[in-house]
């Protein structure tokens, strides 16, 4: 059974009794014609070590035939194949039907829908000209749970019957959208979901009674920027599963009548998450598709293989999973923003994968980026004009690279199993080398002018801070002390041209810039009217450029916008000679996360990672176990 050729392996039950039967009688016959020469005690030695091996195998065979559901192939069929994107399922209880959220034929407006599993059209639910997002199926059928999103950070939840008829509005919240979904109890008396708590940079979950309509904080963040986040009951109700980030994620279980949680497992990127028909195990989505099993009791985490998505959902009975599966293109362009006039540029690196986070190195003669186009992600550099692509690493996993000031060296961030560090590669390829090595997730590294450190963000100290780390240029140094930099907060820190100044954000959330003195010093807010899009903004040496995203309207899914009616991204330069603030340009398409926005240092050129084209639809598998 352990052979290294399957064909030679036995293949049933049946086949290891055979193979022990004639294993059995080829030594009987070899212990009479040696009986003479072998005491009665070997032989009964070599019958029991026979009887002992035979129990191990066939303990062994039975073990691994009750492999769990991850370990073989899903096989998914279609479940909508309308276009444009739908997303975000939730199962009836008796699994027969599933309400999602779609755009619409004209893709036009964002509203709620359900169909029955199988052919036939969707009825639709809601008919309001804002987002309609985040459906929950009650536990007994006769509503479901929905969000509209107000604009900017606030949302109203609702409660509609499957079938149509009047909205009744249940509360407000002021969430951050991208982590905002709804989860029942399973008696139907309490929805959960996350909302801003305390310094108003955290989220936790909080659970309200649909009775009484009385709000019970059941995590309540202590650091600032802790989110807490994807509610999930357990099937009894007694536990409330949830995923908690700052930089990176980990898997908790709180009591759902209170207590402290407790931590399961690394999770990474989590985008959604569900109850295993047995509950025993979350089974995850993960940001870049992948959906994993892990249990809730903690252990190792196992990859699903046939099937990728991000929006998933299991149903309660009958042994279904949904998911959304997308296909969409996020490429660079480039936008001239010396003649730009209102225009917004022309595509510039494109493949039929991932292509982000450009930078310019200082003297604007190079190019780099993280594409996924030979199969991971791995850090690309090139010409300005796109020309003479070059693959510097080969380790997966890579983003957010930026140029060292002399152009010889790259750094950039990785993630292994949810953790996150520093490394850094020659620009002309060649090995990585690991630049921190801590438990804390380490991100969005950048260089001091003289090059002589590395700046990134890191939550070791419990929240996003500011550091840097001297450069070591040999591998058995490459990994030094770091030195934090900012005390009340920093993320992702770029130091001025002019090698006077580090910017940064205080928080993800907060989209204002603040700079402190490089060698240290007070902190100030740069202007009250800078709102740049978080990953977003560069530095220029005549001022700061930024993506603001004006005329919100309707719900944005961040990481992957889930509907892009009514926004409008526009580029704009602070001007560090008179404070001015000026419209450059627009992007044609949402700009991604990453950071995926990079400037030429003389103000000339910028470039921009954009959702060019997304398509979602969901697929279906049965009998999931």
């Amino acid at each position: 059974m352990l052979a290294k050729d399957p064909k030679r392996r036995s293949q049933s039950m049946r086949g290891v009794q055979n193979d022990l039967e004639q294993l059995i009688e080829e030594s009987g016959r070899t212990g009479i014609a040696s009986a003479e020469r072998s005491s009665p005690w070997l032989q009964l030695a070599g019958v029991a070590i026979l009887v002992i091996l035979a129990v191990a195998t066939v303990y062994w065979f039975v073990s691994s035939s009750r492999t769990d559901t991850p370990l073989a192939q899903l096989e998914a069929v279609p479940l909508t194949s309308y276009p444009g994107l739908e997303k975000q399922p939730t199962f009836s209880p008796d699994g027969s039907q599933l309400a999602f959220v779609w755009d619409g034929e004209k893709r036009d407006n964002i509203d709620i829908y359900v169909k029955t599993v199988g052919p036939g059209q969707p009825l639709r639910l809601t008919t309001d000209p804002l987002s309609d997002f985040s459906p929950a199926w009650s536990p007994d059928g006769s509503q479901i749970a929905f969000l509209r999103s107000r604009g900017g950070e606030r949302a109203e939840l609702f409660l509609i019957p499957p079938t149509g008829g009047t909205e009744r509005k249940v509360t407000e919240l002021s969430p951050e959208t991208t982590f905002t979904t709804l989860a029942w109890s399973p008696d139907g008396q309490y929805l959960a979901f996350s909302d801003r708590f305390g310094d108003m940079m955290s989220l936790g979950i909080i659970l309200l009674s649909l009775e009484t309509g009385e709000r019970i904080h059941l995590t309540s963040p202590s650091e600032s920027e802790t989110r807490d986040y994807q509610p999930v009951f357990s099937a009894d109700g007694k536990t409330v599963y949830f995923v908690r980030s700052s930089s990176g994620a980990d898997l908790y279980s709180v009591p759902a009548e209170g207590g402290e949680p407790q931590w399961i497992s690394r999770a990474g990127s989590v985008s959604s998450m569900a109850l295993a028909p047995d509950g025993e195990a979350l089974v995850l989505g993960r940001e870049l598709g992948e959906l994993l099993r892990v249990p809730v009791s903690g252990g190792t985490s196992i990859r699903m293989m046939g099937l990728e998505g991000r929006d998933l959902a299991i149903s309660r009975q009958g042994l279904r999973l949904a998911v959304a599966q997308q296909s969409h293109s996020t490429n660079i362009w480039k936008l001239d923003l010396k003649t730009a006039n209102g225009e917004s540029g022309t595509p510039f690196l494109v493949s039929t994968r991932f292509d982000g986070c450009p930078a310019f190195s200082r003297g604007g003669e190079k190019i780099v980026f993280s594409s996924a186009r030979s199969g991971e992600l791995e850090i690309w550099t090139c010409n300005p004009d796109g020309t003479s692509l070059l693959q510097l690493t080969t380790i997966g996993n890579c983003g957010s690279p930026r140029w060292s000031p002399d152009g010889n060296w790259i750094a950039f961030d990785r993630e292994v199993e949810g953790t996150y560090d520093i490394h850094v590669v020659s620009a002309t390829g060649g090995a990585a080398l690991q630049v921190t090595d801590s438990e804390s997730e380490d991100v969005l590294a950048s260089w001091s002018g003289d090059g002589q450190f590395i700046y990134f963000t890191s939550n070791r100290t419990g929240e996003n801070q500011v550091w840097k780390i001297p450069f070591g240029q040999r591998e058995d140094d490459a990994i030094r002390s770091a030195i934090q930099v900012t005390q009340n907060g920093g993320f992702r820190p770029i130091e001025s041209l002019d090698g006077k100044y580090l910017y940064y954000l205080k928080y993800r959330a907060d989209r204002r810039i603040w700079r402190m003195p490089v060698e240290g010093g007070e902190e100030v807010l740069v202007s009250e009217s800078i709102n740049a899009w978080w990953p977003n903004w560069d530095l220029a040496l005549d001022g700061i450029y930024f993506v603001d995203r004006q005329e919100v309207s309707n719900f944005h899914w961040s990481n992957r916008p889930l509907f892009t009616v009514g926004m409008k991204w526009t580029v704009r330069s602070y001007k560090f000679e008179d404070q001015s603030i000026v419209d450059v340009g627009e992007l044609r398409y949402p700009p991604s996360s990453g950071p995926g926005f990079g400037i030429s240092p003389d103000g000339h050129w910028l470039l921009s990672s954009q959702y060019d084209n997304e398509v979602s639809d969901l697929m279906l598998v049965e009998n999931f176990r």
